[in-house]
C-alpha cells in the first residue's frame, strides 16, 4: 500500500495513504481551490469533488428569559424578551432585540418553550409561535385548560427554519386569554422560558 510521506521540519511525518482494500476502479478526490473559512469541514459531492461546508449543529444557541416574570397581557401577542443566553457559539443572538439571525444561509432547527404563571384559576386558551422577520409565522400550537392547576401552564412549539444567512432572523411569541381577563406572565428561569436552535444543513 503506497502513501505520500510529509515530513516535519522537526523529523517526524504524516502520511496521506492508498485504500485498505482495493478500490474497483481507478478513483479521485478534487480538493477545493480554497482553504475554507474557521469552523468548515470537508464534503465530498458523490462525484469526487472536496469542498468546504458547516457542518450540522454549526451556529447554536440558547437564550432565555431572565430576571423578572414578563407580563403576557390578556388577548394579546406578546414577544418574549429573551435578555440573557445560556450559550450563543457564534454571538447571533441578540439580548436586546430577542432575534436569531444567522449568517451561514441554510435550514435551522429552532425549539422554544414558555411557562405561564399567574393565571387564575379560570379557563384560558394561549398559544406560542416562531415568527420569521417578524410578520411570518412559522411555527405556532395552541393550546386551553379548563381549569388551570397549581397556576402553571407550559407550551412548546418547534420548526424547521430557511435562512439567507444575512438578514433573515426569528423571535418568538406567547399569546394568552384568560376567561377573567386577567392577566398572566412567563416565567423568567432559563429551563422553562427559552429558545434554542442549530444550523441543520447549509445552503
Amino acid at each position: 500500500m503506497s502513501s505520500i510521506k510529509l515530513k516535519h521540519a522537526s523529523g517526524n511525518s504524516m502520511s496521506i495513504g492508498s485504500p485498505a482494500t482495493n478500490p474497483a476502479s481507478d478513483l479521485e478526490l478534487k480538493l477545493p481551490a480554497n482553504i475554507g473559512a474557521a469552523g468548515k469541514v470537508l464534503s465530498v459531492d458523490g462525484s469526487g469533488n472536496l469542498k468546504f461546508i458547516y457542518p450540522s449543529g454549526y451556529g447554536y444557541f440558547q437564550a432565555y428569559l431572565n430576571g423578572s416574570n414578563q407580563t403576557l397581557t390578556h388577548n394579546t401577542q406578546t414577544i418574549i424578551t429573551l435578555n440573557a443566553e445560556t450559550f450563543d457559539s457564534q454571538g447571533w443572538f441578540n439580548t436586546s432585540t430577542y432575534k436569531y439571525t444567522p449568517q451561514v444561509a441554510g435550514k435551522y432547527v429552532i425549539y422554544a418553550q414558555v411557562d405561564i404563571t399567574d393565571i387564575d384559576n379560570t379557563a384560558i386558551q394561549s398559544a406560542l409561535s416562531i415568527y420569521k422577520n417578524g410578520s411570518t409565522m412559522v411555527a405556532e400550537v395552541y393550546g386551553g385548560i379548563d381549569d388551570v392547576a397549581y397556576n402553571f401552564h407550559s407550551i412548546i412549539t418547534s420548526s424547521i427554519v430557511d435562512f439567507n444567512g444575512s438578514s433573515d432572523y426569528v423571535q418568538m411569541r406567547a399569546y394568552l386569554f384568560e376567561d377573567g381577563g386577567g392577566n398572566g406572565a412567563a416565567r423568567a428561569t432559563a429551563r422553562e422560558t427559552f429558545m434554542n436552535g442549530y444550523l441543520l444543513e447549509a445552503a
